[in-house]
């Protein structure tokens, strides 16, 4: 779900996460080798910890979005009413990719990691808060982007 999150952000406009940093092509090979290592640990089955770990990532990356963002209950769910200069008509699919991405990372601490090692999850969780500046930091390098270079890819902070 992580690999589905970037791919419909950048689908989307909005861009990928520390891009601002070391640009949109070593982002995006970071964000695939992080995905692909942490299948690859997974299938090994021999990392408890570190796949708790990132499973707190998975848990706590979409939790930190309602942080960040607007948002509203509906039906007694939160959903964000709006992120990362999307349009409001892309609500709908991006509240339900942050809330697949969350299920999968719960059911990968479920599935993927003994019962002992579970509390590994909350470093993970910590982590994605201790990293909150930086995404209010892209989030705000975006906007100035697209005041600057409207037409490339970044077209949803236009």
């Amino acid at each position: 779900m992580t690999a589905v999150h970037q791919a419909v952000e950048l689908a989307f406009g909005t861009g990928v996460i520390g891009q601002s940093s070391v640009g949109l092509g070593p982002a995006i090979a970071a964000s695939v080798l992080l995905d692909g290592g942490w299948v690859a640990l997974a299938r090994r089955g021999r990392a408890d910890r570190l796949l708790a770990f990132l499973s707190g990532v998975a848990l706590g990356v979409p939790a930190i979005h309602f942080t960040l963002w607007p948002w509203k209950l509906n039906r007694g769910v939160p959903v964000l009413t709006e992120a990362e200069g999307l349009p409001e008509r892309l609500m709908p699919a991006y509240n339900a990719i942050l809330y697949g991405w969350a299920a999968a990372g719960a059911a990968a601490l479920v599935a993927d990691t003994g019962p002992r090692h579970r509390k590994w999850s909350l470093a993970g969780m910590a982590s994605v808060l201790a990293f909150r500046p930086v995404a209010q930091s892209h989030f705000r390098w975006m906007a100035a982007e697209a005041r600057r270079n409207p037409r490339w890819w970044n077209r949803a902070w236009a």
